[in-house]
């Protein structure tokens, strides 16, 4: 359902794959969150935030989905970490059968690989 005038959808999906694999998207969410902290008079980088997950249904096939028994929801979790202003700073999506306190653990891991990527794109790895 993409308009002819950008392209055909394979090649399309071919750069944002790429932009995936190469930290591109993760790098821009980090500078349009610091733009927006700065822009509402605050530090670029969030000194506090928030820890929380979520069960979504969903219908995919063929990836992460589990059965929520506490919450009776056949889906996913999101777990999330926000800054105080609720802008995302790190995502990590598991199958719903995942405890919470599983899932929240890996919020940190995720952190951290990002900010290996970012440290080693910066100085040229």
């Amino acid at each position: 359902m993409i308009p002819r005038e950008f392209g055909h959808w394979n090649t399309l999906y071919g750069h944002v794959k790429r932009w995936r694999r190469e930290g591109v998207w993760g790098r821009l969410m980090e500078e349009l969150r610091q733009w927006e902290r700065e822009r509402q008079g605050r530090h670029g980088e969030p000194s506090a935030g928030s820890i929380d997950s979520q069960t979504i249904k969903t219908a995919t096939q063929g990836m992460k989905v589990g059965f929520d028994g506490s919450k009776k929801i056949k889906g996913r979790k999101r777990h999330l970490l926000v800054d105080t202003l609720g802008l995302i700073i790190a995502v990590v999506v598991t199958a719903a059968t995942i405890d919470d306190r599983v899932g929240l653990v890996e919020l940190p891991e995720a952190l951290f690989r990002l900010w290996g990527e970012a440290t080693s794109q910066a100085v040229g790895g």
